[in-house]
């Protein structure tokens, strides 16, 4: 059975990620390096995070992708949204090595900025989809 506070924890786990790499372009913007190194830190532990929570649910549905029509769809939407989210951490790791190796800077953020757009973006996508598999059924 699922209650309110999974649902939560999961809105609150895709929104931070998002909120945390915008503080990450906006300091590799100003020239903030130590800020840009530490927001995308911090998003990429929140992505961590996010995927961590996303397993736990799985764990708890109760049935397999094989029990029928709507269980498949669910563990397919669950899957790509971890699979999405662990493809947007490993951009958010390299745009945390390059920030931290100095390669970008005030002038040349373009990989931060194409990342916070993809985390944006797989982050809309998780929400959809979970929205989809506790509100639609």
């Amino acid at each position: 059975k699922f209650d309110t506070f999974l649902g939560v924890s999961l809105l609150f786990s895709f929104v931070m990620p998002s909120l945390l790499i915008e503080w990450g372009v906006w300091a590799a913007k100003t020239n903030h390096r130590s800020q840009a190194a530490g927001a995308h830190g911090m998003a990429l532990f929140a992505q961590l995070t996010a995927l961590n929570t996303g397993w736990y649910i799985a764990s708890q549905y109760g049935f397999g992708p094989a029990d029928g029509a709507y269980e498949t769809i669910v563990w397919t939407l669950t899957l790509t949204v971890g699979l999405t989210i662990a493809a947007s951490a490993l951009g958010t790791l390299a745009a945390f090595g390059r920030i931290v190796t100095g390669t970008t800077d005030h002038q040349h953020f373009d990989l931060v900025r194409a990342n916070a757009w993809v985390m944006h973006a797989v982050m809309v996508g998780a929400v959809i989809a979970y929205w989809l598999i506790w509100y639609v059924k």
